[in-house]
């Protein structure tokens, strides 16, 4: 009997954990907000969405994430970016070649900053790179 309770459980977590790892691959926004938010620590604007040396999250302006901010990276921090939803544009890409998030793209001459991408439909949403910095 608990063995078959055991069963039960196992496969209850391998797929709330396959939902969630589907989640987190398939939509993931880099930074990417609707208005520029203020730096938890001196609340000035932020520029970046980051771990601390202290262990926690916190949006931090250039002084504050110089001062305590780990790095850009994966599990390390993101550079804010303000959206900009009239000029966002969706591309596909061909299997195999999505770019990372952040990186810049070229379509017909014009550069993107990559800020989603979807890995079951093989397509990225980016914005124009003059204006991925809205911020000063």
């Amino acid at each position: 009997m608990s063995s078959k309770i055991y069963l039960v459980f196992v496969i209850i977590s391998v797929i709330l954990f396959y939902k969630g790892v589907r989640k987190m691959l398939t939509t993931h926004k880099n930074g990417i907000v609707n208005k520029v938010k203020l730096c938890d620590f001196c609340s000035n604007k932020s520029r970046y969405d980051g771990k601390t040396n202290m262990g926690f999250w916190a949006n931090m302006c250039d002084n504050d994430f110089s001062r305590y901010g780990i790095g850009l990276g994966e599990g390390k921090g993101k550079e804010i970016v303000v959206k900009d939803k009239l000029n966002e544009r969706r591309f596909e890409v061909s299997p195999g070649t999505l770019p990372n998030l952040g990186s810049v793209i070229t379509v017909q001459g014009l550069q993107w900053v990559v800020h989603s991408v979807n890995r079951v439909r093989n397509e990225v949403t980016a914005i124009p790179k003059k204006r991925s910095k809205q911020w000063k």
